[in-house]
């Protein structure tokens, strides 16, 4: 059985927390995404792991393009500017 995951472990951590704007209380940031299919069969920590040395390796942005099951691939994970009252509260964990 495969689930989908978005990996916002990355993708969250790559907030680009030093693109934050702040204009009149406004606050967004611009957000990344890698989506994987993980493998329910135990080694989704491995899975994890060997995305986590691709970024280390050839960069965020690549490793979604290559890697990357999200429509949002074709454009190295962008999702674009997200308002911060937006995002989950579990991001700022």
């Amino acid at each position: 059985m495969i689930l989908k995951k978005y990996i916002l472990l990355f993708l969250l951590v790559f907030l680009s927390c030093n693109n934050e704007v702040k204009q009149s209380q406004i606050v967004e940031y611009k957000v990344s995404e890698i989506e994987i299919e993980l493998q329910k069969d135990g080694n989704e920590i491995d899975q994890i792991k060997k995305i986590k040395k691709f970024i280390d390796q050839i960069g965020f942005e690549n490793t979604a393009l290559k890697y990357s099951s999200s429509s949002s691939a074709e454009q190295k994970g962008d999702l674009g500017w997200v308002n911060a009252s937006s995002l989950s509260k579990d991001i700022y964990k």
